[in-house]
C-alpha cells in the first residue's frame, strides 16, 4: 500500500466518512472541488493518486452527478492505516471548521477625537450643520500646533506633512483673519 500525501490521505478519509452513499464533490474555479454542503475544498490533482489505473482506491466522480465512493482497495488502505497521519486520536473529522469572528477591540469602542469635539459643539446648541465644520477646524488647529512643535524639534518634513490642507479647514470655518 502506498504512502499518500497528507492532502490525499485526508481526501480518502473524507470519502470514507461519507459511507455507502459516497461523497458528492462540486467543481469550483481554479482547479478545486468542494465537498457538497461543507467548506472542505480539495485540489483536482489530489484525486490523481486515488484513481491509479493499477487499481483505483475510489470510483465514480467522473462528472458532478456521480458521488465518489471507496473501492475495496480503498477500504483495505483505511483498515491498514487506522490513525490519520500526525494524529493520535480518533479518525479524521470531515470539513473545515471556521475560526470564530474576530472580537472588536477595546480601542474600537473608544470615541474618536472628531466625535468628542463634534459632540461638544452639538451639546452647546450650535446648529447641527455647523458642528462637523467646526469640529474639523478645531482638530486642524491642534494639528497646526503640533506641526509647529515638530518643526521646533527639528522635523520639518513631518511638520510640513501635518500642515498640508489643515489651514484651509481653519479658514473655511473661522475665516482667514482668525489665524
Amino acid at each position: 500500500m502506498p504512502d499518500f500525501s497528507a492532502a490525499t490521505e485526508r481526501l480518502l478519509r473524507t470519502i470514507a466518512q461519507q459511507g455507502d452513499t459516497g461523497a458528492a464533490f462540486v467543481w469550483e474555479t481554479g482547479g478545486y472541488y468542494r465537498l457538497a454542503g461543507t467548506d472542505y475544498r480539495v485540489a483536482r490533482r489530489t484525486f490523481f493518486p486515488l484513481t491509479d489505473e493499477a487499481g483505483p482506491y475510489v470510483t465514480g466522480g467522473n462528472d458532478d452527478t456521480v458521488p465518489v465512493k471507496l473501492t475495496a482497495r480503498g477500504h483495505e488502505w483505511i483498515r491498514q492505516h487506522p490513525v490519520p497521519r500526525g494524529s493520535r486520536g480518533p479518525s479524521y473529522r470531515a470539513g473545515v471548521t471556521r475560526r470564530p469572528p474576530a472580537r472588536r477591540s477595546a480601542a474600537a469602542d473608544k470615541p474618536t477625537a472628531y466625535g468628542v469635539v463634534k459632540g461638544q459643539f452639538e451639546e452647546s446648541g450650535m446648529r447641527s450643520s455647523l458642528s462637523p465644520i467646526y469640529a474639523r477646524a478645531v482638530l486642524a488647529m491642534h494639528d497646526l500646533e503640533t506641526a509647529d512643535q515638530l518643526e521646533a524639534a527639528g522635523f520639518p518634513e513631518a511638520a510640513e506633512f501635518l500642515r498640508s490642507g489643515r489651514q484651509s479647514l481653519v479658514d473655511e470655518a473661522f475665516g482667514p483673519e482668525d489665524r
